[in-house]
């Protein structure tokens, strides 16, 4: 059965890195990395809606979230979502 990754955050402190080096004040940083936390709520609530009513088994682990879907119009939907570029097809997954 094919799968599909959803990836949102993960390491809270090479990103907030990430922007302290971009900008010149902690302040700065933190307003920038809040505005990616916003761009994943809003990713979040596509993806909700997309999968609303779908039958999907859901493994979340420390660094890995897979989506597997159980039926023909989950699976429908998450390959939209790969489309949009909301989740990506695992590798070594047969079609």
């Amino acid at each position: 059965m094919k799968s599909y990754s959803l990836f949102l955050h993960w390491k809270q402190g090479d990103d907030l890195a990430e922007h302290v080096d971009k900008t010149e004040t902690l302040s700065s940083a933190l307003r920038s990395w809040g505005g990616d936390f916003e761009r994943r709520r809003v990713a979040c609530e596509k993806i909700a809606t997309a999968l609303d009513g779908k039958k999907i088994d859901v493994f979340a682990g420390t660094h890995v979230i897979d989506l597997s879907p159980r039926t023909k119009k989950a699976r429908e939907a998450c390959e939209q979502l790969v489309l949009d570029g909301f989740l990506s097809v695992n590798d070594g997954e047969d079609s």
